[in-house]
């Protein structure tokens, strides 16, 4: 069963009435909710770029739950990889923001932002380290995560409005004194 180029509409129609059942399923194998969110992502890329093949043979939310549940399971086994990979390097991705350099605790930026990392759990910690001290690509560190560029991009950029949010209120602030 071919279907026709689908709408933004009728997409976000056919994401809003599977997103719940895919949530769940996601929910199960993952306990991160913001990691479970990221599946959900990938899983509807996936299931969008391959709506086409979807032949027809059994319930559409039959197809979808296949989906889902392959793509938690490769994630379950990169992320072992990963593991293995990170407990071989992980003394040298680690930063001691104890040892504060104090050239450094007179810039305010530089304390907001060990503030901001020290609020992070330890794979948050690392991908932040890996992109800004190492310098890595989103797809060098999507690679060692066994996530897509796009889910790092959305960590990255959920750490910078964190940053920024707490920039600003720390600005309102010293307005107000």
């Amino acid at each position: 069963m071919t279907q026709s180029a689908p709408t933004t509409l009728h997409l976000d129609a056919w994401y809003q009435s599977h997103k719940s059942a895919v949530m769940r399923i996601c929910s199960r194998y993952v306990s991160d909710k913001m990691l479970a969110e990221d599946l959900v992502q990938e899983i509807f890329m996936k299931l969008i770029d391959g709506r086409s093949s979807f032949m027809g043979l059994s319930q559409e939310s039959t197809w979808i739950h296949r989906v889902a549940v392959n793509h938690c399971i490769d994630h379950l086994r990169r992320s072992k990889r990963r593991r293995e990979l990170l407990d071989q390097f992980s003394p040298e991705l680690m930063v001691d923001y104890e040892e504060a350099d104090p050239v450094a605790e007179e810039n305010p930026l530089l304390g907001l932002l060990r503030e901001s990392l020290e609020e992070l759990d330890m794979g948050w910690k690392q991908i932040v380290f890996l992109r800004y001290e190492v310098g890595m690509t989103h797809v060098q560190i999507a690679e060692i995560y066994g996530l897509s560029r796009v889910a790092i991009t959305r960590r990255l950029n959920r750490f910078q409005q964190r940053l920024e949010k707490k920039l600003r209120a720390k600005q309102s602030l010293r307005e107000v004194n």
